[in-house]
């Protein structure tokens, strides 16, 4: 859009960070978890039952496993305090 106004492009947009691929993984898996989270009383939690299943599903190993909760948990908390502070 920027180039058919003739403007030029947002640095943010024309030099984008870049993320490594470990992070790139718990990225797509939290986007791809945020869609099993209830929302009809406001957002809540990440159920643990789907980070399990998710991890089961790309197979990950035990240990694995426990890291995508810790960081799934980690971001969620970040997003669920985003969104209450939003709200207010």
């Amino acid at each position: 859009m920027c180039v058919n106004l003739g403007q030029p492009i947002p640095d943010k947009l024309a030099n984008p960070p870049q993320i490594a691929d470990s992070i790139y993984f718990y990225l797509e898996a939290y986007f791809e978890l945020d869609t099993e989270r209830s929302k009809s009383m406001g957002t809540e939690r990440i159920p643990f039952s789907r980070i399990v299943n998710y991890a089961k599903h790309v197979g990950l190993s035990h240990s694995e496993c426990n890291d995508l909760i810790s960081i799934i948990r980690l971001v969620d908390n970040g997003m669920i305090k985003y969104y209450n502070e939003k709200e207010k």
